[in-house]
């Protein structure tokens, strides 16, 4: 009975057991406080991160609302600049008797983009990017005809 653990010991005089009677030996759990330990530290992470996540909120989140107020705000000044010029554009027409078409066509090479555009008098001025590299387009919008075509290569 000396050899035997005390834990053991314990438990089976506990269950009323003599020393002659043979009973299954209670044989703890190996590692248990390891168990415990990782039981407890998953739950400490668990809150650590909970209030990581409110503390972010709170404090990352009025910056992101404030950064997309100030996007819309200058996207709608944006809109206003351009209805602004477009009307002026208009009356400008009306003032000097000038009439635009009401569709012009304009032959691009094939997957080009637009990357830029802008009107001098009845001119208009294209920016386009494609497989040839960058191209320069001056277009005359009385006529709808393309007056000058500049390769960059």
């Amino acid at each position: 009975m000396t050899d035997k653990p005390q834990a053991e010991v314990t438990a089976k005089s506990a269950n009323g057991s003599q020393d002659g009677e043979q009973e299954e030996e209670i044989n703890p759990v190996p590692n248990l406080l390891m168990l415990k330990l990782l039981v407890v530290g998953l739950g400490v992470m668990l809150v650590v991160a909970a209030l990581t996540f409110v503390v972010l909120m709170v404090t990352v989140g009025p910056k992101s609302v404030r950064e997309a107020r100030a996007a819309e705000k200058a996207a709608a000044e944006q809109a206003l600049v351009l209805q602004e010029e477009q009307a002026e554009a208009q009356s400008l027409a009306h003032e000097t008797g000038s009439s635009l078409p009401a569709e012009i066509s304009i032959d691009l090479p094939d997957n080009a983009v637009i990357t830029g555009t802008a009107m001098k008098g009845d001119s208009l001025i294209l920016t386009i990017y494609g497989d040839k590299g960058q191209e320069i387009i001056i277009v005359d919008l009385k006529s709808g005809d393309v007056k000058t075509r500049v390769v960059i290569e």
